[in-house]
């Protein structure tokens, strides 16, 4: 089966308007949309099915990392022939495609959808950081970039939603929808820091220090501020950090909302006032003289 649109499989939408990418030989060439699984297809566990299939990938994934996924040896944990897949999947990448949404229904399962805007947007990140750490290294896929299917459009929609019903602008919104997912995306895409040579397991229970671990590279003389702090060093900061995004949209909203009232209440301190002109280029600021 060949990768261009002559070899598409029945099912595979190609034509005309439909998205082109071009191959190292400078060959210009029609991309698939991938044949989305929605609620409708069979997951039965006994025949060859695109759930089937992307639900063994997956497994593969977890088992043997994103870059141990080829169509052989998906074949070989299903126990069928390599070319039986292409029934169902055009190849990797649309299967890539298909894998992505199906990580990304689980999230829709777990969210919760009640509450205020702050509880529905940290019950998102939440999910979306559990489901997605369930498969390791497939959180790459984010890097090399995506196609946005069912799943990920209609949380998207739900959140963005969230937000505009909260009193957030169009502009926020759509940037808060961006950070929110980039947070998630990134802190699973940290790897940890190499504990320095000789340095002891932590399975054992004891508080290791982190200094002794890995900011080795320099004496501790010179490095107060992380001896400081070192009880703290221990990467456990996911909760942190959403805390301070929910904050800054809190603060955010706070802000648009009274720049709003000002706007439409007459004789308002600061209403129709211009702010004040920034120094121009690189001037500096300077005291005046008494």
């Amino acid at each position: 089966m060949t990768d261009g649109p002559e070899g598409a499989p029945d099912g595979a939408r190609v034509g005309v308007g439909a998205p082109e990418e071009t191959t190292p030989s400078g060959v210009t060439k029609a991309v698939r949309t991938p044949r989305w699984i929605d609620d409708d297809d069979d997951d039965d566990r006994t025949t060859l099915t695109r759930w089937r299939i992307v639900a063994a990938a997956l497994d593969v994934v977890d088992q043997e990392g994103l870059a141990g996924l080829t169509m052989r040896r998906l074949a070989g944990h299903l126990g069928v022939a390599p070319m039986s897949l292409y029934t169902h999947v055009a190849g990797k990448r649309e299967l890539i495609d298909l894998m992505v949404d199906h990580v990304i229904g689980e999230v829709r399962e777990q969210v919760v959808t009640t509450g205020t805007w702050q509880e529905q947007l940290r019950s998102i990140v939440r999910s979306f950081h559990t489901c997605w750490a369930r498969h390791g290294t497939f959180i790459a896929v984010y890097s090399a970039g995506i196609r946005l299917g069912p799943n990920a459009v209609r949380l998207s929609e739900w959140l963005v939603q969230v937000l505009r019903d909260a009193g957030f602008t169009d502009r926020d919104a759509a940037y808060a929808l961006y950070s929110l997912v980039e947070y998630v995306v990134g802190t699973l895409q940290f790897s940890p820091v190499q504990t320095a040579v000789g340095a002891l397991p932590e399975a054992d229970g004891q508080f290791h220090s982190r200094v002794s671990e890995y900011f080795v590279a320099v004496e501790v003389e010179e490095i107060p501020n992380i001896v400081a702090v070192d009880e703290h060093l221990n990467g456990d900061s996911f909760e942190f950090g959403l805390d301070l995004l929910v904050d800054g949209l809190e603060a955010r909203l706070a802000r648009t909302r009274a720049a709003a009232v000002v706007a439409t209440t007459p004789g308002a301190p600061g209403r129709g006032r211009r702010p004040a002109a920034p120094p121009r280029g690189d001037a500096v600021v300077r005291p005046a003289r008494h």
